[in-house]
């Protein structure tokens, strides 16, 4: 529930004389965070604010029929134009969407909004937030659109989410429930569904370009990952590997991995799917999921400094693939899963 202190600052804020504001989402961002910053950017330009996004590594070209998604800047190797650093001079707000640590835009951070005297706002669902100016941290909401959504409606601007706002707050909610399958989803995210199919977009066309917007050689690398999948019985446990010779060979450097690791849960009497993805030779991105109450974002925080949901979690480890999934495997045997 939206606390009504939020409702009254948001409204001084959308309400006044237009603001210089930059919105944030985090690296390799997903359905969720796309959709939540360009449905938050299109709702605030309605009230004239000078707006501005950046993300600080490129979107998955999976994303790029995404509406709107050309308001996105991206700023590779943390370099901005001269305008740009104009602009962030000049902010007078900053927010964070979908993520709720500095360090995961650490070198951005530190360089252009460390030392910014913008007020810091953070939108977002997940565990264990960094202090902000202001923080909106709502765990129990299962995507930051939903949050987004329901901060709108109690500002009494629901008539303002047009076909464009909706379509990315359901794109934002759709992927982040998994297409409605998370055990943590309740009767208020179909509520949601309902009021903005009234706005009448195309949802056919959305449901569409998120289910089928696999390139062969996406669907190649998922074929060899699943022939080679490790199923771990006794632990109700699978993992899965992609490594950086896979991305190479088909070309997919710029490219979102993250709901293979969903097909591991489809295995009879699994509890825990894990997929690693090396991003170098010793950086390892880690996606976790679960099921029947076994709280992955306890393993993700507590062994590789991740995070996440209690269905969810990721984390990036600092280590080579062999020793990764070494020290893994030895954890596996501690959390007594076969238990789930």
């Amino acid at each position: 529930m939206i606390n009504i202190i939020y409702v009254n600052i948001f409204k001084k804020l959308f309400h006044n004389q237009p603001k210089n504001i930059l919105l944030l989402t985090h690296p390799d961002p997903d359905g969720d965070a796309v959709g939540s910053v360009l449905s938050l950017f299109l709702y605030l330009k309605k009230y004239n604010h000078n707006l501005k996004i950046i993300i600080t590594t490129n979107y998955s070209k999976n994303l790029e029929w995404i509406p709107n998604i050309n308001n996105i800047q991206v700023c590779n190797n943390n370099r901005l134009s001269f305008d740009w650093i104009n602009f962030i001079k000049k902010i007078n707000y900053i927010f964070f969407l979908d993520f709720n640590k500095y360090s995961r835009i650490k070198e951005f951070y530190n360089k252009f909004l460390k030392n910014n005297l913008a007020i810091k706002i953070l939108i977002d669902h997940h565990l264990c937030p960094d202090k902000f100016d202001i923080n909106i941290s709502l765990p129990k909401y299962s995507s930051t659109t939903h949050i987004i959504y329901d901060l709108i409606k109690n500002l009494k601007d629901e008539k303002l989410i047009n076909k464009k706002i909706a379509s990315l707050l359901y794109i934002g909610i759709v992927t982040d429930t998994g297409y409605f399958s998370y055990s943590d989803i309740n009767t208020s995210i179909y509520k949601v569904i309902h009021n903005l199919c009234k706005t009448k977009f195309d949802i056919k066309k959305i449901n569409h370009n998120l289910s089928k917007n696999y390139s062969i050689e996406k669907l190649k690398i998922l074929g060899k990952i699943l022939h080679n999948i490790n199923i771990l019985k006794i632990y109700n446990t699978v993992y899965m590997i992609i490594t950086r010779r896979d991305i190479e060979k088909y070309s997919l450097h710029n490219t979102s991995f993250g709901d293979y690791v969903n097909f591991g849960l489809k295995i009879k009497n699994i509890v825990l799917s894990v997929l690693f993805i090396e991003i170098n030779k010793n950086i390892i991105k880690i996606s976790f999921r679960s099921c029947q109450n076994l709280n992955v974002n306890k393993i993700a925080k507590k062994y590789f400094n991740g995070g996440g949901h209690k269905y969810a979690s990721g984390a990036i480890y600092k280590n080579n693939l062999k020793n990764t999934i070494e020290y893994f495997l030895f954890l596996i045997k501690k959390q007594n899963i076969s238990k789930y």
